[in-house]
């Protein structure tokens, strides 16, 4: 059995969109070969953040609900909208590396091109590079 913890913040005045955009996919989810059960808790503490928890099978269950085609699709809407909002993902900053004091200094395309490394998980539409400079400048990601 897997279990799937699954945390979403929805921002202030998307939240009839997101649970819109769930109960459109839960007789869908319903239906999901390998779902055993499924749950979804508000938090008491922090407005708009959710969490879902859900029972599979196995792992491959999960793959195969993950790879859905519409699931995929409601998942890319929403970054859509975040990105047309110019909005930034919910806690993108923990994602920021520190760099300690160092008697030598770190070179700006260094710390640059490790911050744009920490920072494309939380930004999954950003792309970075500099043409055929790129590996020089440390603008590839990884």
């Amino acid at each position: 059995m897997i279990a799937v913890l699954f945390e979403v913040s929805v921002r202030e005045g998307a939240h009839k969109r997101y649970l819109d955009a769930a109960a459109a996919l839960n007789d869908l989810l319903q239906q999901a070969d390998g779902l055993i059960s499924i749950e979804r808790f508000q938090s008491l503490s922090t407005p708009g953040k959710l969490l879902s928890l859900s029972f599979w099978r196995d792992e491959a269950a999960v793959i195969t609900w993950r790879n859905q085609p519409e699931h995929r699709a409601a998942q890319q809407a929403a970054e859509l909208r975040q990105i047309w909002a110019g909005k930034s993902p919910a806690n993108w900053e923990s994602a920021l590396p520190v760099f300690p004091a160092d008697p030598k200094g770190l070179a700006t395309r260094v710390s640059s091109g490790k911050v744009l490394n920490a920072l494309a998980p939380a930004y999954p539409w950003l792309v970075g590079g500099s043409a055929d400079l790129a590996p020089s400048t440390m603008t590839m990601l990884e």
